[in-house]
């Protein structure tokens, strides 16, 4: 489905815009482009403490870690 709306934009991108032949197919490909960027998942959404109580599961970091870890959660 299909709808249209008015948005406003910049003359600058308007004037890009004109060159181009099929500007709903443009926009729409640019739109998708920002939302599956926004939806992606990386290590920096996820909040500090969450990692850090994460490492404290792991069997393979050191006591010295451990101990660190601790420090800065129960702070």
């Amino acid at each position: 489905m299909k709808i249209s709306r008015l948005y406003t934009i910049s003359l600058r991108n308007v004037e890009r815009l004109a060159k181009v032949t099929n500007k709903s197919a443009l926009v729409n490909r640019a739109l998708e482009k920002y939302f599956n960027e926004k939806e992606q998942f990386g290590m920096a959404d996820v909040e500090t403490g969450t990692l850090l109580n994460v490492l404290l599961t792991r069997g393979d970091i050191s006591v010295a870690l451990r101990k660190i870890i601790e420090v800065e959660l129960w702070e």
